[in-house]
């Protein structure tokens, strides 16, 4: 980043936040002293299709280099996204094309 321009949070904007500094600072030491727990707990706020039970699989070796984050899950982003969100939003949000069954459409890394 090339402009060091800091813009003020305004106090609309802060009281709105999900997080404020002293949980910021919580989170950001609870996920450098324990990543994996960190993680899980925040992988375990998205709906899974299949909830992942590794959470972090890295390696920095040359001969077997692999960073892989909830290698195991399979997770339908769309509906986290999107879907989810509808029944607590009133409106006419209307999908452009037929809901995906469950399952179909996952979203899996290899």
């Amino acid at each position: 980043m090339t402009d060091p321009t800091l813009y003020p949070v305004t106090p609309e904007w802060a009281e709105r936040a999900h997080l404020d500094k002293a949980g910021y600072g919580a989170a950001r030491l609870a996920a450098q002293q324990t990543p994996e727990a960190f993680w899980a707990e925040a992988a375990s706020r998205l709906d899974w299709i299949t909830a992942p039970t590794v959470i972090k699989n890295v390696s920095f070796d040359r001969a077997d280099f692999r960073i892989r984050w909830f290698e195991d899950g399979v997770l339908n982003v769309a509906w986290n996204c999107v879907d989810r969100h509808l029944p607590t939003r009133p409106g006419p949000y209307r999908c452009r094309r037929p809901a995906v069954p469950t399952g179909a459409g996952a979203c899996r890394r290899r």
